[in-house]
């Protein structure tokens, strides 16, 4: 694996130009190369930042016009996204590992890596285009939790769950199985 298959690249959409690199691999990592490898890459709203993911690395917010590390979330792993608002992130919590638990979801507050509420979830999550909830999997089941206090406001049946998309307006999201089935589902506190 070339060093340069671990950085992330903003390129021009017109030319498609190199504009900027963000990260750098490590001097001899070549043992942690699949470690230092992006999972998740996430713009903020206003594209002014850019959130890249790792396995078992910290989460990195850099600042899209100059490159400058901001900030790193100690807990945040694999996943990242933003939410509508830029105010809130998703990323993963744990450790990647056959000796430990599942990962879970974490929303932590984006301008300080603060940690506002841990989900019973997969880290792999889409806000609602209002940010007002999140939606993930969990044991192939989808699961929706408020932003503002995490609560639990709905989850589905187990229904062998793989990946989920919300609709643009919010009022529906899909999930896809394994066996080929797709789900839609009705978002709605209980």
């Amino acid at each position: 694996m070339s060093d340069e298959s671990r950085v992330v690249t903003l390129l021009d959409a017109a030319s498609l130009r190199p504009m900027r690199t963000f990260g750098a691999a490590q001097p001899n990592d070549d043992v942690r190369q699949n470690l230092m490898t992006p999972s998740s890459v996430s713009f903020s709203p206003g594209g002014d930042a850019i959130a890249i993911a790792r396995w078992d690395q910290p989460t990195a917010i850099w600042e899209t016009a100059t490159g400058t590390l901001l900030r790193t979330l100690p807990e945040g792993t694999l996943f990242v996204a933003y939410a509508p608002s830029g105010g809130l992130l998703a990323t993963g919590s744990g450790v990647v590992s056959k000796r430990s638990g599942p990962l879970s979801l974490m929303l932590v507050d984006a301008a300080t890596g603060a940690k506002r509420h841990g989900l019973d979830a997969d880290p792999d999550a889409v806000f609602s285009p209002d940010g007002r909830w999140v939606v993930a999997l969990r044991d192939g089941e989808l699961r929706a939790f408020e932003t503002e206090t995490g609560r639990s406001i709905t989850k589905t049946p187990p229904h062998g769950a793989t990946t989920l998309t919300m609709a643009p307006d919010g009022a529906r999201v899909v999930t896809g199985s394994a066996d080929g089935s797709v789900r839609t589902f009705r978002v709605e506190a209980s």
